[in-house]
């Protein structure tokens, strides 16, 4: 997929988890859809890395999931508009980098991303 895709895409999604930074023209707003923008075309670029130097099924599922939660934490992220909840957001993915580091084979990987999905 080519980056202007990835941007399309991206913009799609920012507009779909973010309606008012496309119908308000405010710089907040426009701060705010130019990072999950970002937040999203980095999802989407690493999974398109880590699928083409996948050896197997199993590194394709993983990236998968980890992608999953990394979308998840930018919708988690727009979703608490108070900040109320960023400390246990944070926390989640500090856990996946955590387990990820300490996990002795992939299907302790694929787990990890399973539970953070949850």
């Amino acid at each position: 997929m080519s980056k202007l895709w990835h941007r399309i895409l991206a913009l799609f999604v920012a507009a779909s988890i973010c309606p008012g930074s496309i119908t308000f023209a405010t710089v907040e707003t426009a701060e705010t859809a130019s990072l999950y923008m970002d937040a999203i075309s980095d999802a989407m670029d690493t999974l398109r890395k880590n699928d083409s130097s996948a050896s197997d099924t199993n590194h394709q599922f993983l990236n998968g999931r980890y992608r999953t939660v990394q979308m998840l934490e930018i919708i988690a992220y727009e979703l608490d508009s108070t900040g109320k909840y960023a400390e246990f957001i944070s926390g989640v993915m500090d856990t996946l980098r955590r387990n990820d580091s300490r996990a002795s084979n992939i299907n302790y990987q694929i787990l990890n991303g399973a539970y953070r999905t949850v």
